[in-house]
């Protein structure tokens, strides 16, 4: 798998990618302890002096110890510690508040931070070990990361070997268990070492640590039988969503039928509209020209009786004339 860099030639491979990514960020947390105070850095990276699982879980419980114990030495005028006396009647100055010299945060309310320490040492150790609610420590939590990776390559073996002991030891002594006589007869009618034994091996068949052959036969036939019926209520499903499936598809065919019988009966109705404007538009030129018609015949006519009037007037004085 390639991709190309914004259209430049550069090619990676995908997994050149992730372990270029991962060396980066196993610089960037090492950069966050090189930042640390020399004591602080020291003292988290001591994981590496850790030869053993046991030794690695006491890490774990003894750093946030360290951590704390270098809070206490911090000089009361500093910045980091808010200082008080322990009681009126003894008239002590210890520190009260504490901002974490890891991440330099302090308590926060409703997303906020209000700009005081951890009460100190209680707040302090839970916001290191992520107690609670309160979140951890940001470097705290890569600190344990990076250890936790160390841990698993170097105790790889090492844990195999003890998880296989173990496992010899565990054989060794159900095989010593087995060969002893069994002279009890349980109320269930299998043979025991005694009625401690009974009793013993009851509570572990009820925690399920034993479970016993005839009723994994029958949880396994009551399983068996919700599968079944569960393939048949998904076959069941499968045939109602097919069938929703044809029956939408159908609707949509009626619809989409309507729709075109819609469309017809709308052109049709609009055709017919346009063609009974076209038959009154018609109606209408043939009534205009009618009435320009008998509107000109009306001016002939009455440009004829005028003419006719002019002429007979013109002759009655033509005749005055010549007498």
């Amino acid at each position: 798998m390639y991709y190309y860099n914004y259209g430049y030639a550069c090619i990676e491979k995908t997994e050149g990618k992730i372990e270029r990514l991962k060396c980066e960020l196993e610089d960037a947390r090492k950069t966050i302890l090189k930042i640390l105070p020399e004591e602080l850095r020291g003292l988290l990276w001591s994981w590496y002096r850790c030869k053993s699982p046991a030794e690695a879980e006491e890490w774990k419980d003894t750093i946030v110890e360290e951590i704390l114990d270098y809070v206490y030495n911090i000089p009361h005028d500093s910045p980091m510690v808010t200082t008080g006396i322990y009681h009126p009647y003894v008239p002590e100055i210890i520190i009260k508040r504490a901002y974490c010299p890891l991440c330099g945060s302090g308590t926060q309310s409703w997303g906020e931070w209000t700009g005081e320490g951890f009460a100190f040492p209680e707040g302090l150790r839970r916001h290191l070990i992520g107690y609670g609610k309160m979140s951890i420590c940001s470097v705290m939590e890569q600190v344990l990361i990076m250890a936790g990776e160390h841990w698993r390559e170097a105790f790889a073996e090492q844990i195999r070997l003890e998880k296989e002991q173990a496992d010899a030891r565990l054989a060794e002594a159900a095989e010593a268990l087995l060969a002893k006589p069994r002279n009890y007869i349980g109320p269930d009618g299998k043979p025991y070492l005694n009625i401690a034994h009974y009793q013993s091996m009851q509570n572990l068949r009820e925690k399920g640590v034993i479970r016993d052959p005839e009723v994994e036969k029958e949880k396994a036939r009551q399983r068996e039988e919700r599968r079944i019926q569960q393939e048949e209520d998904a076959k069941l499903r499968e045939e109602r969503r097919i069938d929703r499936e044809e029956k939408a598809k159908q609707q949509e065919e009626e619809a989409k039928l309507r729709k075109m019988k819609w469309e017809e009966e709308t052109k049709l109705r609009k055709e017919k509209r346009e063609e009974k404007a076209n038959q009154q538009r018609e109606k209408v030129r043939l009534r205009e020209e009618k009435r320009e018609e008998e509107a000109k015949k009306r001016r002939e006519k009455v440009e004829r009786r005028i003419e006719k009037k002019m002429k007979q007037q013109e002759e009655k004085r033509n005749n005055e004339n010549t007498n």
